[in-house]
C-alpha cells in the first residue's frame, strides 16, 4: 500500500506518474498541509500546472492514532460527492472529487486555495452572520432531498457509524474510559461524572443511539459543525463527509445547533436552525432536542473536544441544560 507522507517526496512523485502520464513531464513544486485533519492525512499537492489536495484514510484516526477506524470510509466520502455533485447546487458547494484510488485508500479533490474552517467560532472570534446560517441551512434542505438508494451501499457507513456511536452515546459517558478529562480542564473529570453516574442519563443515551444505529431514509452529512465548513474566496465549502449515512434529517441540523450553542452563537441564529427544523413536518422532530443535548454533552466531557474558552461553570451550566432536554 502506497503510504501518503509529504516529507517522503520522492515516492510521491512516483506514485502520482504511476497515476497519470500528463504527470511525467511536470515538476512536483511543493506539499503541504492545508490544514489540522482528523479523520485522515491530508496533503496539497501544487505541480507547474495546477494544485490539488490528495486524502488518505489510515487504520485508524489520524488525529488518534490509537483508536482504530475503518479505510473505507474515504470510499464512502469519494460516493458521497459523486452522488451530491449530480445537484447543481450542491456541487457548487463541495470540492469537486477528481479521482479515487481504492486499493490505496486515497482520494485526490479540488483544492479549495487559501482557506479556513469555522472552529475560530469556539474562541469567540467569529459570530455567523445570517446569511452563513442560510447558505449552510440550505445546503442541508438540498442534500436531505436524497433518499435512500438501496444501490449504493457505501452510504450504509456500518462501521464508521458503530465508531461514531461508540464515541458519542457511550464513550462519554463511561465512568471509566481511561481518559482524565481534568487534562483538559481542572475541575471536569468531577464534574463529568455527576452526569456519568446518572442511571436516566445512561437509558436516554443507549435509547438515542439506537435510533442513531438504525438506518433512515434520508442521506445526511454525519458530522455538520465548523471543522466541517470552510470559508474559502468563493464563499462556503463543506468537506469532510466520511460519516455521512441514511439517517433522521434532524440529526444534521441538531449537531448544527449544538456546536452554535457551544460556541456562543446569537438567538438568531439558533432560531433559524429551529425553523428549518419545524419545517421538515415530520416526527423526527421529537427527536431533534435529544440529539442536541447529547452532541453537546459529549463534546464537553467526551474524548472528541473542542478549542472553548468556557469558564467550568459555564460547562456546568451547558451539561446541565442538555441533560435537562436529554431526560
Amino acid at each position: 500500500m502506497f503510504h501518503l507522507d509529504g516529507s517522503d517526496i520522492t515516492a510521491l512523485f512516483e506514485y502520482l506518474r504511476s497515476r497519470d502520464e500528463k504527470f511525467q513531464n511536470e515538476s512536483l513544486l511543493s506539499t503541504e498541509k492545508p490544514g489540522e485533519g482528523n479523520m485522515n492525512y491530508v496533503l496539497r499537492i501544487r505541480y507547474d500546472s495546477e494544485s490539488f489536495i490528495l486524502k488518505q484514510a489510515r487504520p485508524y484516526v489520524e488525529k488518534y492514532p490509537s483508536i482504530p477506524a475503518p479505510v473505507e470510509r474515504i470510499v464512502t466520502e469519494a460516493s458521497f460527492y459523486k452522488t451530491i455533485q449530480q445537484d447543481p447546487l450542491l456541487k457548487t458547494q463541495t470540492p469537486l472529487l477528481l479521482w479515487t484510488d481504492e486499493k490505496n485508500s486515497l482520494i485526490a479533490l479540488e483544492d479549495l486555495g487559501a482557506a479556513s474552517d469555522y472552529s475560530v467560532m469556539y474562541t469567540k472570534q467569529k459570530q455567523l452572520s445570517s446569511g452563513e446560517a442560510e447558505q449552510l441551512l440550505s445546503f442541508l434542505s438540498a442534500l436531505h432531498k436524497h433518499g435512500k438508494d438501496k444501490s449504493e451501499k457505501a452510504f450504509y457507513n456500518k462501521a464508521m457509524k458503530q465508531l461514531n456511536h461508540q464515541h458519542i452515546f457511550l464513550f462519554p459517558f463511561m465512568e471509566e474510559n481511561g481518559f482524565d478529562l481534568d487534562v483538559v480542564q481542572p475541575g471536569l473529570q468531577s464534574l463529568a461524572m455527576k452526569f456519568k453516574t446518572n442511571a436516566a442519563i445512561h437509558e436516554a443515551t443507549a435509547a438515542l443511539g439506537a435510533i442513531y444505529i438504525a438506518n433512515g431514509n434520508t442521506l445526511l452529512h454525519g458530522d455538520y459543525y465548523p471543522g466541517s465548513w470552510l470559508l474559502t474566496t468563493k464563499g462556503i465549502r463543506i468537506i469532510d463527509p466520511e460519516f455521512c449515512f441514511y439517517g433522521p434529517a434532524v440529526f444534521d441540523y441538531a449537531v448544527m445547533k449544538a456546536h452554535c450553542i457551544l460556541s456562543l452563537q446569537s438567538e438568531n441564529i439558533l432560531q433559524m436552525i429551529d425553523n428549518a427544523v419545524n419545517n421538515l413536518h415530520c416526527d423526527e422532530k421529537l427527536l431533534y432536542d435529544k440529539f442536541t443535548s447529547v452532541e453537546i454533552m459529549r463534546r464537553l466531557i467526551g474524548l472528541a473536544q473542542l478549542p472553548l474558552c468556557h469558564s467550568i461553570e459555564q460547562k456546568e451550566a451547558l451539561l446541565q441544560q442538555a441533560a435537562q432536554n436529554l431526560l
